[in-house]
């Protein structure tokens, strides 16, 4: 679901994906690559168990900054060489490039709200790096999937994965002290 009149992320995402010649269907039964296997469950954990000013400063800052500024290039991209996409379409990335600018602000105003020591402020920078990481971990799989000589293993969507944004199947969450 969308907030208010808007559509969601995965109906923007899936107009997109019609608009560029891929059904529904393909979206839902390709194949999964180990890093992106990895990096999802990672981007989960740090957003689920992290201490809640981590939490916000992975992926308010590192995650909706980068999300941002890729979605810049993808934009130039679409307009030099694919034209022929229509622009209704193209509203999932257009999206990121300018409400991932406010998300980013929030982040910012909330980590200089609770990174009141450098303790606070170094566990807050290993989160940033944490999720950086993982978004090279995500991006470098899709490269050597397609560029590279020797393709990686590849895994079947299930209903167990990948997780959903909220909890509703059965599954344990294991409880932290």
């Amino acid at each position: 679901m969308g907030t208010g009149s808007k559509e969601s992320h995965v109906d923007l995402y899936v107009k997109y994906c019609k608009a560029i010649g891929v059904t529904e269907k393909e979206i839902l039964s390709t194949p999964l690559l180990p890093g992106t296997v990895s990096a999802i469950s990672e981007f989960y954990n740090i957003c689920k168990f992290l201490p809640l000013p981590e939490a916000i400063a992975a992926e308010k800052i590192a995650g909706e900054n980068v999300n941002k500024i890729r979605h810049e290039l993808y934009m130039a991209a679409f307009k030099k060489y694919y034209s022929w996409i229509p622009e209704n379409s193209l509203m999932f990335h257009k999206e990121h490039v300018t409400e991932d600018v406010g998300h980013t602000q929030i982040g910012v105003y909330l980590v200089k709200k609770y990174a009141t020591s450098k303790e606070a402020q170094n566990r807050m920078w290993e989160a940033e790096v944490r999720f950086l990481s993982l978004q090279w971990v995500l991006y470098d799989g899709i490269y050597q999937a397609i560029f590279s000589d020797i393709k990686p293993p590849t895994f079947n969507v299930s209903h167990f994965y990948p997780l959903p944004y909220y909890d509703t199947n059965d599954i344990p969450v294991p409880k932290f002290d």
